[in-house]
């Protein structure tokens, strides 16, 4: 299979909704779109662990790397911090499975998108993102540090298959 493709996707030819435009979070701000928002995404929120989850509102991950991208959109989307701290990409899995979290080989609007190491591109320590359409088997997902594009957010299409999983809570 080809390496994953940057694709505008249109709002016509969806098989499921897309999941709404990047708002920075947590923000009581305009919405913004994805290239435009990111950027003003940089503080975080407290340090995460497992017993203070609902108490902290920190990512935990690096600034500019997939995982911060993931966790954030994750959040923006859904008001649910990754509980997992300090795994590379290709460990989100593992992790996802600790925390009882769904781990599937089916793409759904939101779910967070683990690339293992190599797979479609990825890098050595893997890659994710979070689902933005699901056309078929055509998976357009928006993430951070992707390819050529380092330390900034793009939407590229992806497809199932081996060493793909979705995670969501």
């Amino acid at each position: 299979m080809a390496l994953a493709r940057h694709k505008a996707y249109l709002l016509e030819e969806r098989d499921q909704p897309a999941a709404p435009k990047f708002q920075a979070v947590p923000s009581s701000e305009i919405d913004l779109p994805i290239g435009a928002a990111w950027p003003r995404v940089t503080a975080g929120f407290a340090a995460l662990s497992p017993f203070s989850m609902r108490n902290s509102l920190r990512n935990a991950y690096p600034y500019k790397q997939c995982t911060w991208w993931a966790a954030q959109r994750y959040y923006q989307l859904h008001d649910v911090l990754v509980p997992w701290a300090n795994a590379n990409a290709g460990g989100w899995v593992d992790r996802a499975q600790q925390f009882g979290w769904h781990v599937s080989s089916s793409p759904t609007v939101g779910s967070i998108i683990v690339l293992q190491s190599g797979v479609q591109g990825s890098s050595p320590v893997g890659h994710v993102g979070v689902v933005e359409q699901v056309k078929g088997d055509q998976i357009t997902v928006s993430s951070m540090n992707w390819g050529s594009n380092p330390g900034q957010v793009t939407e590229t299409n992806f497809h199932t298959g081996t060493g793909v999983a979705f995670i969501s809570q």
